[in-house]
C-alpha cells in the first residue's frame, strides 16, 4: 500500500477512537448532566489543530490530484472533499460556540450542545467513511507514482500531537482516556 494512504487510513482509525470516546463522553452527559470538561476541551483542542492544520491538506492533496485526471461519474461518487472539510470546520466551530454557551446557562443549553456535537460527530465519521469506501480507493488506481511521491514527502511531515511519538503533553489525559475504552467497564458508546 502507497505510504500517504497507510498513514491516512491509520489517522482516521484514530480520529475514529477519539469519536468514540467523545460518545462516550456525550452519553453521560446527556445522562447524568455531567461531563469532563478537561477532556471536552482536549478533544475540541485537538480537533483544531491535527485534522484541519495536517490530515485535511494532504487529503486536499490528493484531492487536487485526482480531478485532474478522474471521469465526472467518479467525481460526483466522491463529491466536494474539499467543500466537505470546510464543513467539519464549521461544524466544529459551532460545537466549539454550543460548549463556550454551556458555561454560561448549563441546563438551558444541555440540549442544543448535544444536538451540535452529535453532528459534528455524525458528519465527521460519515465523512471519513466515504474516504475509506470511495476516495482512497480511487486514488490508489489513479494516481501516478510521481503523484504518490510528492504525496508521501508530505505525509510524513507532521507528527500527530495526540497518538505520534513523541505526544505533546497536553494531550496526555485524553491519550491515556482513549487508550482505556478497550479496557473492561471502559466500552466505547456506539
Amino acid at each position: 500500500m502507497v505510504e500517504a494512504i497507510r498513514i491516512l487510513r491509520g489517522e482516521h482509525a484514530k480520529m475514529a477512537r477519539l469519536l468514540d470516546l467523545l460518545d462516550r463522553e456525550l452519553a453521560l452527559y446527556a445522562e447524568t448532566g455531567g461531563i469532563d470538561r478537561v477532556l471536552l476541551d482536549a478533544v475540541l483542542d485537538y480537533c483544531q489543530g491535527f485534522p484541519a492544520l495536517c490530515h485535511h491538506p494532504k487529503e486536499d492533496l490528493l484531492y487536487d490530484k485526482l480531478r485532474a485526471i478522474a471521469d465526472e461519474a467518479l467525481l460526483a461518487e466522491i463529491g466536494d472533499l474539499r467543500g466537505e472539510h470546510e464543513e467539519l470546520n464549521r461544524l466544529l466551530e459551532d460545537f466549539l460556540a454550543a460548549r463556550s454557551n454551556l458555561l454560561s446557562e448549563p441546563q438551558a443549553r444541555r440540549d442544543k450542545f448535544l444536538a451540535v456535537a452529535r453532528e459534528f460527530v455524525a458528519r465527521y465519521r460519515a465523512h471519513m467513511r466515504g474516504e475509506e469506501e470511495v476516495f482512497f480507493p480511487a486514488t490508489l488506481r489513479l494516481l501516478s507514482e510521481e503523484d504518490w511521491a510528492e504525496v508521501d514527502g508530505r505525509a510524513l511531515s507532521r507528527t500527530d500531537p495526540l497518538f505520534g511519538d513523541p505526544f505533546e503533553a497536553r494531550f496526555e489525559k485524553l491519550r491515556q482516556e482513549i487508550m482505556g475504552l478497550d479496557r473492561p467497564g471502559r466500552a466505547a458508546v456506539r
